[in-house]
Parts: C-alpha cells; structure tokens; sequence
C-alpha cells in the first residue's frame, strides 16, 4: 500500500486563521498524495484567502455541527470516481503535527 490516497477533511466554524495555519502545515509534508476537502460550518468570515489553496470548500448555510459536517464530506467525497481508503479527520482548531505513516 504505498503511497496510498489519503482525504483530509477539515471542519471549519469561525476558526479561519487557525484553518489557514493548518493548511499552511499540511502543505509543508513531503506525502502529497491527499485530497483536503474544507467543510465551512456557517462561519460567517471571510473565506476569501483559502482561494490559493488546493482543497475542495463546501460553505453550509447552517452549522451541521462537527459529525454532521463529516457526513456530509464523506458523502459528498465518495460520490466522485477517484476515492481514498484512508480518512483523516481534522477541526480546523486542532494544530496538529502530523506523521504519516504506512507500512508497505
């Protein structure tokens, strides 16, 4: 399983700065076999700086709150043809340093 798919789906809700800082980190990895799908809680900020990113957004108009959101990216992710055996779930307030590791 080498260099496996891997989605990142961040749930974002009125934690902008924190999200762009994250994404910011998960740029910096050398494995950069991952899709990064934002869900946008409602948060009612600007979401204008995440343009020059590589992530799919979904803005809610309502706040699905966190296991609603991941329903809906999940849903959302693995109705398109490309899909990924691993998930990794993240709230954009959580500043994770993150390893990946697999095994071949």
């Amino acid at each position: 399983m080498k260099n496996v798919k891997i989605l990142i789906v961040i749930v974002n809700y009125k934690s902008t700065n924190d999200l762009i800082e994250l994404l910011d980190s998960i740029n910096k990895l050398k494995y950069k076999n991952h899709d990064i799908l934002v869900i946008d809680n409602n948060s009612q900020e600007s979401l204008e700086e995440l343009k020059k990113y590589k992530i799919k957004l979904i803005e809610n108009k309502d706040n699905l709150g966190f296991t609603g959101a991941i329903n809906q990216a999940l849903k959302n992710y693995f109705g398109e043809p490309a899909n990924a055996p691993v998930v990794l779930l993240i709230k954009a307030v959580i500043k994770p340093t993150i390893t990946i590791l697999i095994k071949p």
